[in-house]
């Protein structure tokens, strides 16, 4: 069973959004260091055009384990077209049409706040800059304009959706790595019992068989 928090988490939008077919919740760090700045997500890249507009927030109310902030997780991500919400000094959690859909779009949730966080120092000296007295030409980072953001939110939306290509290739390498491993424990296995056979006082007999 799951623990109570996970239970409030996911069958918060599981009960409030009927497009909801899998939730992914996370506390990797980058996506908790995200969720503790005051300006939130920050839309830097490719990868973040699929998040423009479709974002949400939800305040801090600590461990999650009860009906009221059940309520709240999904008042404040929303209906649709909103799939993620970043849940303050906590982490965030994604939603999906499948598992695939939510898992890719977990996955490129983390690259987008590694990449802001990696990012972190020199956000802040733009801050500074656009606040304080430098000249903007001094700015360090190149900031996606927002009518290419929507454009390409849009191409996502009609022609790229989050797991629409990546999940089968990833299915495809996980049945490659699966038949990996199990060649690898036949052929260990095999090994082991050629050994303990040859190691018999029986002759040749079992060396025979494991050739």
């Amino acid at each position: 069973p799951l623990p109570p928090p996970q239970k409030v988490i996911h069958s918060a939008f599981y009960e409030a959004r009927p497009d909801v077919h899998a939730v992914m919740h996370n506390h990797s760090r980058a996506c908790m260091g995200v969720s503790c700045l005051s300006d939130g997500l920050e839309y830097l890249t490719q990868d973040g055009a699929g998040f423009f507009g479709k974002v949400s927030y939800h305040g801090w109310e600590g461990l999650s384990d009860d009906a009221e902030e059940k309520a709240n997780l999904a008042w404040n991500l929303g209906p649709a077209p909103k799939h993620t919400l970043i849940m303050r000094s906590h982490g965030a959690a994604v939603v999906g049409g499948s598992v695939g859909q939510a898992w890719v779009r977990n996955y490129y949730l983390d690259r987008i706040c590694q990449v802001q966080m990696d990012l972190l120092p020199a956000i802040a000296k733009d801050t500074e800059l656009r606040t304080g007295s430098r000249r903007l030409g001094d700015r360090l980072i190149v900031y996606p304009a927002k009518h290419v953001l929507r454009h390409a939110a849009k191409q996502i939306d009609q022609d790229f959706s989050h797991g629409k290509f990546e999940w089968a290739a990833l299915l495809r390498e996980a049945k490659r790595l699966e038949l990996t491993r199990l060649w690898f424990a036949f052929s260990r296995d095999a090994a082991r019992s050629c050994s303990s056979s040859s190691g018999g006082g029986g002759g040749g007999g079992g060396r025979a068989g494991c050739s």
